[in-house]
C-alpha cells in the first residue's frame, strides 16, 4: 500500500480502518477488498528498455504453475553440484516439504566462483575505503579465494605472530597500510618488525600526514621489564626495524607508553592513536578499557610535538 493511496483514501484516513461487527468480519472484508483493489490498480510495470533487457518474462510463472516438479528440476540444472539431486521434492512429511534433499552444492562457489571462472571478474563487487583514507574498487575476482586457497582455507585478513610458547598474537589487517613516499608499507609488518625487538613488550603504529613523504610513521611502544626508553633505544628500533624491513619503514616517531587504549575486548584502537599524532581532538574513549591511557598518551605527544 503507497502512502498516497492511505492518504486519499477515506477508509485509511488517520491510518485506520471502520471497526465494524463485533467479531472483526466486517474488518476483514473490509481489508480484503482493499487488498483486491490495490492487486488490480497499484502496479508498476519496468520499463520498456529495461524489461528488453531481462533473461525471462511472464511466461515462466505459467510454466511453473503447469509442472513445478519439472520446472523446478530444470532450474537445479542450471547449478554446479558436487552430488547431484535424484530428489527434487520430498513431501512425504506435509507440512513439511524438502527439496533437492540428497544434493550437495557449495552455496559461495554458486554465486561468486563460477561466475568469476566464466569471465565476469573484472565487475565491481564494492568500493572500499580504509581508515587512512585509501580506497580500492574490489572485483568479484578479489574475492575469490576457492581458486588460490585450498577449499577449506579462508583468508580474514588479519595477521599474526606466534610466540616461542605457541600462542598466537593477532596483530591486525593486513590491509591496513601506510603510504611512505609510494611504498605501502603494511602497519601489521612494521608492528611486528618493533615487537620482534627483546626490548619490546607491544606496539602500535599509525601514519602522520608528512609534507617529505606524504604518510610518515608514528609507533607508541610498550618496553618490557619495565625498562625505561632513552633516545638510544629509539634508534636501536629504528636500526631493527630498517634491518628487518627496510630503511623507509623506520618510524619517524616514537613514543612511549604505558599501555595502549584498548577496548574491554582488547583491540588496539588505532583511530584514537591518529587522533593523537595528528593533533587532532579525540573521538570517543567510552569504549576504552581505560580511558585514562588516552590522556597520558595526549600529554607526552603535546610534549614532544617534533619528537623523532
Amino acid at each position: 500500500m503507497t502512502d498516497t493511496t492511505r492518504a486519499t483514501n477515506p477508509r485509511f484516513a488517520g491510518g485506520a480502518v471502520g471497526t465494524g461487527g463485533a467479531d472483526g468480519t466486517d474488518v476483514e472484508r473490509a481489508l480484503e477488498a482493499e487488498l483486491e483493489r490495490l492487486m488490480q490498480i497499484e502496479s508498476f510495470d519496468p520499463p520498456p528498455d529495461f524489461a528488453a533487457g531481462a533473461l525471462h518474462d511472464t511466461s515462466e510463472y505459467d510454466r511453473a504453475a503447469a509442472d513445478p516438479l519439472a520446472f523446478w528440476a530444470e532450474q537445479a540444472r542450471a547449478l554446479d553440484w558436487s552430488t547431484p539431486p535424484t530428489t527434487i521434492l520430498d513431501d512425504s512429511n506435509p507440512p513439511f516439504f524438502q527439496w533437492f534433499t540428497d544434493g550437495r552444492i557449495n552455496v559461495s562457489y554458486n554465486c561468486l566462483d563460477r561466475h568469476v571462472l566464466a569471465g565476469n571478474g573484472d565487475r565491481v563487487a564494492f568500493h572500499w575505503r580504509g581508515e587512512q583514507g585509501e580506497e580500492r574498487d574490489v572485483t568479484y575476482a578479489d574475492l575469490l579465494y576457492f581458486s588460490r586457497f585450498l577449499p577449506t582455507t579462508y583468508v580474514v585478513g588479519d595477521a599474526a605472530r606466534r610466540d616461542a610458547d605457541g600462542y598466537f598474537w593477532i596483530i591486525g589487517r593486513i590491509d591496513d597500510v601506510i603510504n611512505v613516499s609510494g611504498h605501502r608499507l603494511s602497519t601489521a609488518e612494521v608492528e611486528s618488525a618493533i615487537v620482534a625487538h627483546e626490548a619490546v613488550a607491544e606496539a602500535a603504529v599509525v601514519a602522520k600526514a608528512d609534507e617529505d613523504t606524504g604518510q610518515a610513521i608514528v609507533a607508541f611502544v610498550t618496553l618490557a621489564g619495565g625498562r625505561t626508553g632513552t633516545d638510544d633505544t629509539i634508534e636501536q628500533l629504528r636500526d631493527h626495524v630498517a634491518r628487518r624491513i627496510g630503511k623507509l619503514a623506520r618510524p619517524k616517531q616514537i613514543f612511549w607508553s604505558d599501555d595502549l587504549p584498548k577496548t574491554r575486548s582488547g583491540k588496539i584502537m588505532r583511530r584514537l592513536l591518529r587522533d593523537i599524532a595528528e593533533g587532532r581532538e579525540l573521538g570517543d574513549v567510552t569504549t576504552l578499557r581505560d580511558p585514562e591511557v588516552m590522556k597520558q598518551l595526549k600529554e607526552k605527544v603535546e610534549l614532544r610535538p617534533d619528537a623523532q
